[in-house]
């Protein structure tokens, strides 16, 4: 990777010679980046695929295409901004990696441009004005929901924009305690569910539980298809993500049981069903120091089931009309979760005691899958919808707060 590059201009830089320069330094720039999804893979070059030049600032929007040795490729959005030598090096004092090459004659570095909050704050600006900017070959298209105005407040004043550093597959950034912005890193053509789910439940639907979607920007291609490149949402403070909670809350109860005494019968599981006997004997301070727990998954249970209701509700939108599940989408679907199985299976390795017992494991998941849905040409669940059965194998990130547990994406 060269040292340095000549910079005068991103438009000469990206228009001239130095843009294979650029090119060249992109692949071990982008294996130091926690958000990059193809470290297991060798990568055989990047081409930048299309460009902007950001107005007023010393910024440029590139999606890249980056080619694998084992076939394959992905696109992926990497915003760069150009700058000064001392804000270059506090730059990268906070965030080591953000730096793709340094400019020739002391001219400062080209960094990610997401670590800079002149820039974030110009995305959000995009979003909430519905602006348009032109690409070599598309162009950036900025769209605002509903609430924008209110949760954006006055305009005047600037949000401070907080990058955020413990992400992985996206970038987010904070804007003060309102606004949270997710960068699309990995590009897929067509609608982000993320993004079209949120908008949907916030905009369409009124839902409490959801973030509010403030706005969205998405690049256009001169043929009319949409990538998304980021989205921005309502920020909701809590207390972390639902899987560390759970496990701290586990930890918790487990140092207050282990000094309780317990049962007899407890000690020979054979001798009575484990279950029914906590039922029966669990009294006092074992269940209680359970009732976090207990209460927290009762309130997601809520939740999850409100959010069944509200994606199985009619609509106008036919994105999003019940759609009743045939036989065809049933045996697809146990199809694709065989196949599925079986790469998770074939990566633990034949040693694995999951390996060992997957065709019972895998036939226990298309049985259950089957006969919770039914026959759905006829069977006694043939009104169960699709958006429904999406939800049995949707991964929902949530967030654990005091009262209550909102589903973050």
């Amino acid at each position: 990777m060269p040292e340095t590059i000549p910079f005068s201009s991103w438009q000469e830089t990206l228009d001239g010679p130095t843009r294979a320069t650029l090119e060249h330094a992109l692949p071990s720039f982008l294996m130091r980046q926690r958000w990059f999804g193809g470290k297991a893979r060798t990568i055989e070059r990047v081409a930048i695929r299309d460009t902007a030049v950001v107005p007023d600032q010393s910024a440029a929007l590139l999606i890249v295409e980056v080619r694998y040795v084992e076939e394959g490729r992905d696109l992926y959005f990497v915003p760069l901004v150009h700058l000064a030598t001392a804000a270059a090096r506090a730059c990268l004092e906070r965030f080591p990696t953000a730096c793709l090459i340094e400019c020739q004659g002391g001219q400062g570095a080209l960094c990610d441009a997401s670590v800079d909050a002149a820039f974030s704050q110009w995305l959000l600006q995009m979003a909430g004005r519905g602006t348009r900017l032109p690409y070599s070959a598309g162009e950036l298209v900025g769209s605002a929901g509903r609430s924008y105005a209110r949760m954006r407040g006055d305009e005047t004043q600037p949000l401070p924009a907080q990058p955020n550093t413990s992400e992985q597959s996206n970038t987010s950034v904070r804007f003060g305690d309102k606004i949270i912005m997710k960068l699309f890193r990995r590009l897929e053509p067509g609608p982000h569910p993320d993004c079209e789910l949120t908008q949907y439940l916030s905009d369409q639907r009124g839902n409490a539980h959801v973030p509010t979607f403030v706005g969205s920007l998405h690049h256009r291609a001169p043929d009319g298809q949409d990538i998304a490149l980021a989205m921005f949402q309502q920020l909701v403070p809590n207390q972390g993500d639902g899987w560390s909670w759970t496990m701290d809350e586990l930890s918790r109860t487990y140092e207050q049981c282990v000094t309780q005494v317990l049962p007899r019968e407890w000690s020979d599981p054979c001798r009575r069903p484990l279950l029914s006997t906590m039922a029966q004997r669990m009294k006092g301070e074992i269940p209680d120091a359970f009732e976090p727990t207990i209460k927290a998954v009762q309130t997601l249970a809520q939740r999850t089931g409100e959010l069944h209701l509200e994606l199985a509700a009619d609509t106008e939108l036919a994105d999003f009309r019940p759609r009743i599940m045939t036989r065809d989408d049933l045996s697809s679907l146990s199809l694709r979760l065989r196949e599925h199985a079986t790469r998770i299976f074939d990566a633990l390795g034949p040693a694995h005691p999951l390996t060992v017992s997957w065709p019972y494991n895998c036939g226990r998941v298309i049985y259950t899958t089957y006969h919770t849905v039914g026959a759905a040409g006829g069977g006694a669940h043939a009104g169960l919808d699709a958006q429904e059965m999406l939800l049995y194998f949707l991964v929902m990130e949530i967030g654990v707060c005091q009262d209550d547990i909102p589903i973050i994406e």
